[in-house]
């Protein structure tokens, strides 16, 4: 019996049946598979450019790398007499229940706005066409495997910026904590470090967010890769975020210090090579923790039990239907994603108002203004299509404002960027907020005057009221981050982005002056103005 059941079973995991008929094969699943995925080509791409130009999502690109890896290590487990899913008629039907499942989603995150069901269509539809062509059988075998498949689902942007503002305040304090154990005087204020007279701001950049993703996602991987207890994988896996944090402390131990004696040169080198430093020594930590707990584990029961009998082919027209619904859903969702609305809709707008930003003039009346470079990181993260950050002088009154307008081509690059979470993530403190409106000639802007204040380590606290509002194409003014959220969800008109303004002014000038300003100021700006609104 167990001979027989052996060569049943190295049989299937060949792609044969009992009775020597192939099963299933490279054509027929990767076929349809191929077809699974191009019927949500567009959720796939969008997945693919936030794994590239989110840093906080790029560990996605090693979800197929950790797949790999799980599989090589030939940690199936075994179908076992009685109990096969195969056995079942639903099983066998599980296939076009996936894939109609995954349309149902992919069609309402599209038009009802819902990233994560988009996203999560698209890969159950992918798998139930798999499991149409190749049966349930290969994804119960590697079950972590196909468990690793949903690190592919992107982490909605508001859950991120949840997670990090809180993570930044503590990495900040932790860092701060261990400096001045080993006797360095280092000061804090929310986020922001101040040592040797640099302040170093703890921001997303390096908060330690994108190394729990990937590091979770790798110890997922190893600790499934190995025969381990389900109560020490648990564990380890609860362990993981913690050890994230700690890794990016001592990055930022050595970090703070070369900031603080040469915060041009040594400082970016130390905090870009410490980065990649702690994920290679976290990595080696954990595979030596692995090795430790395996061989401290006892070998279970189920390592020496036989593999279970293959159950026996389902008759042919009962394997042929479910792969025909499976087929006739891919072709109507075809036919459905063709009809959306694609990014190339949006692509004339946003040359307008590129040119539209070329056309804004640095002097106007008796104001002088001069470009200003945004903050690298601030760059990397927002993917704008313009950019503009300007400080502005009146000549008469030697009064100066700060003026940045950024609109980007996809409107989720801003959701969670607005002054209350960037502020106090650099240090400033919120003391209030009051809503006010503007008359720009025929155009109301409806916005926010926040008033903020930072302490320094000597002399007396700095103070700035920022008056800040939002454009959303074919809209009007905005105050609440709500609105950007809405134009990010709604994939009929993310294509045509978000832009957000900041006007920088003095908290000791009067409203009434500082009123006057912005209106002077957006004045010269109307035309970019106007055009974004327009959509």
């Amino acid at each position: 019996m167990r001979a027989t059941n052996a060569s049943a079973f190295l049989r299937a995991r060949d792609g044969r049946s009992a009775g020597g008929s192939v099963q299933w094969g490279p054509r027929p699943w990767g076929i349809l598979v191929l077809v699974g995925i191009g019927a949500c080509a567009a959720a796939w791409q969008d997945i693919l450019q936030i794994a590239l130009r989110d840093e906080e999502a790029s560990h996605i690109l090693l979800v197929p790398l950790a797949c790999a890896w799980l599989l090589s290590t030939g940690r199936a487990v075994p179908v076992r007499a009685g109990s096969p899913p195969e056995r079942h008629l639903a099983a066998r039907w599980a296939g076009p229940l996936l894939v109609a499942a995954g349309a149902l989603l992919s069609v309402a995150g599209f038009y009802r706005a819902i990233a994560v069901f988009w996203h999560a269509g698209a890969l159950f539809v992918a798998l139930g066409s798999f499991v149409a062509a190749a049966g349930l059988g290969p994804l119960w075998r590697h079950s972590a495997a196909t468990a690793t498949l949903a690190f592919l689902i992107p982490v909605p942007g508001m859950l991120r910026q949840g997670l990090s503002v809180p993570l930044q305040t503590a990495t900040a304090w932790l860092t701060q904590l261990v400096l001045e154990l080993i006797g360095l005087e280092v000061g804090r204020s929310g986020s922001v470090l101040h040592y040797h007279g640099v302040q170093i701001a703890v921001a997303e950049a390096c908060n330690g967010l994108r190394m729990m993703f990937a590091l979770f996602l790798v110890t997922w991987a190893s600790v499934f890769s190995r025969r381990l207890s389900a109560r020490t994988r648990v564990a380890v896996l609860l362990v993981t975020p913690l050890l994230a944090v700690a890794c990016n402390v001592l990055r930022l131990l050595p970090t703070v210090w070369f900031y603080g004696r040469s915060p041009d040169r040594l400082g970016p080198v130390a905090h870009e090579f410490g980065g990649w430093l702690m994920l290679a020594l976290a990595a080696a930590w954990l595979q030596a923790m692995l090795a430790w707990l395996s061989r401290r584990q006892r070998r279970s029961a189920a390592a020496g039990e036989e593999p279970g009998r293959m159950p026996r082919e389902p008759a042919r027209l009962s394997r042929r239907l479910p792969r025909l619904a499976t087929t006739l859903l891919l072709i109507a969702l075809f036919l459905e994603t063709a009809l959306r609305p694609a990014a190339a809709d949006a692509a004339p707008f946003h040359e307008r108002i590129a040119i539209a930003a070329r056309l804004a003039p640095l002097r106007f009346g008796d104001w002088s203004g001069r470009e200003v470079a945004l903050e690298r990181a601030a760059v990397e993260l927002l993917h704008a299509n313009v950019a503009l950050s300007r400080i502005f002088e009146q000549r008469v009154t030697g009064r100066a404002a700060g003026f940045t307008l950024v609109q980007t081509g996809d409107a989720r690059d801003l959701v969670g960027r607005y002054p209350p979470v960037c502020y106090p993530a650099n240090g400033w403190s919120q003391e209030s907020a009051e809503d006010a409106e503007l008359l720009l000639e025929d155009l109301s802007i409806a916005y926010r005057r926040y008033a903020f204040s930072r302490g320094g380590a000597t002399g007396p606290p700095d103070r700035v009221d920022v008056l800040h509002f939002m454009l959303i194409p074919g809209g009007r003014s905005e105050r609440e981050m709500q609105a950007v959220q809405s134009a990010a969800a709604d994939y009929t008109r993310r294509f045509y982005g978000a832009a957000q303004v900041l006007l920088v002014l003095p908290a000791e000038v009067p409203r009434d002056e500082q009123e006057r300003i912005a209106d002077e100021i957006l004045r010269s700006h109307a035309l970019l103005i106007r055009e974004i609104l327009r959509g």
